[in-house]
């Protein structure tokens, strides 16, 4: 092996070092890495086989010029921040920050100084048959890393994900579904309890891979939006920026490019919270903790809808053959133990992970909490 010498560039070093060890470990595939500006200017980047950069779009023009012959990607992309069903006022980039609740706008227009919104993303990579995409920072929030509020923050997880620590998707999660994936996506944002804004504006957002989709207000249209060239947001989401509130039915309508109506979503004003909803991912258990249910909690008013801003203290209790493993509300401020068997849910959801015990009988979960309809689930435990 030849390696650079170490006065010269202790990183470099370290790095042809390593991807020589892996060459020989197994000589079939390539190696790379992610690399921030330090790692470009100091050459480090020279060792890898597959050009990886952390938050540098616009430099990936330039390293093709330079790597002709490599594959670029983005290592690390976005570091866009937001809370699950939190919004706030005015939408634009980096202004959704609320210091007094410590939660971020999920209008996914926030990012760290380093970052970037998910659209500005998007826009650098495309037509460019020699760069392979991304990896966001990050697909799931984590314990730790509060950015964008630091020290003395109450945070005790990350902001980062399109989906939250609870597992619960975030809107973002639909923008990167409408623009990587040719599953049909047609969602809307925000939601629609704006209690005391009535006669105001409220932005209203659409991230879908539908060509056209026309927005109604208790059935007043407010115009049909196409995808245009204009900016990476426009180009990426479609937004009503002067939509004026009414409580009601918020609902989206899809065209597809001959004006044929092909899908809708609806959005309405909860009332009051009246019950809770428990949604299970399996209610058949393999004994002896072998595999596990995910309970999703939602705190309904008397028709049924999802109330959106609710904060209710909920309890959960088990009988029979299984039990709470941990829950989850994905509030990234909420300091109850994961092991807990109450918590508040956030903005009118979390998550209940129940596991079978050694018995193969049966077990129920039951949730209740400030005066709301109790909800009860059995589940079966099998061999």
């Amino acid at each position: 092996m030849k390696y650079v010498n170490r006065a010269q560039n202790w990183g470099v070093h370290n790095s042809q070092m390593l991807v020589d060890i892996f060459h020989q470990a197994d000589p079939t595939r390539p190696v790379s890495g992610g690399s921030n500006d330090g790692g470009i200017k100091s050459g480090m980047i020279d060792t890898y086989d597959l050009i990886g950069v952390n938050y540098l779009s616009e430099e990936y023009d330039k390293l093709h010029e330079r790597y002709p012959n490599k594959i670029v990607f983005g290592s690390e992309t976005a570091s866009t921040v937001s809370s699950r069903g939190c919004y706030y006022f005015p939408t634009k980039e980096s202004a959704g920050i609320n210091l007094k609740t410590y939660q971020v706008s999920s209008y996914d227009l926030d990012h760290t100084p380093n970052g970037d919104y998910p659209d500005k993303e998007f826009l650098a990579q495309e037509n460019k048959p020699w760069l392979i995409g991304e990896y966001i920072w990050t697909g799931l929030d984590y314990l730790g890393e509060p950015s964008p509020f630091n020290r003395g923050t109450p945070a005790r997880s990350s902001y980062f994900g399109c989906i939250d620590l609870a597992g619960l998707k975030k809107d973002r999660f639909y923008l990167y579904q409408s623009h990587w994936s040719k599953t049909p996506v047609l969602h809307l944002l925000p939601h629609w309890n704006w209690e005391g804004t009535e006669g105001k504006t409220i932005p209203v957002y659409c991230y879908t891979n539908y060509p056209k989709v026309e927005l109604f207000v208790n059935g007043k249209s407010q115009g049909i939006q196409t995808h245009s060239t204009d900016n990476a947001w426009s180009r990426y989401r479609l937004m009503w920026n002067k939509v004026i509130y009414q409580p009601g039915e918020l609902k989206a309508v899809a065209y597809d490019q001959e004006g044929n109506k092909v899908d809708e979503t609806v959005i309405r004003t909860a009332g009051e919270e009246y019950s809770i909803k428990l949604t299970p991912s399996q209610t058949t258990l393999q004994a002896g903790h072998k595999n596990l249910s995910f309970v999703t909690v939602e705190v309904m008013d008397s028709k049924g809808v999802l109330c959106p801003k609710a904060q209710d203290l909920l309890f959960f209790d088990t009988t029979g053959a299984v039990k709470v493993k941990a829950a989850c509300n994905g509030d990234a401020t909420s300091q109850t133990a994961f092991s807990s068997t109450y918590m508040r849910v956030f903005n009118g959801k979390m998550v209940l992970i129940v596991e079978g015990t050694d018995s193969t009988s049966s077990g129920t979960l039951t949730v209740y909490g400030n005066k709301l309809k109790t909800a009860k689930v059995n589940f079966t435990n099998c061999p």
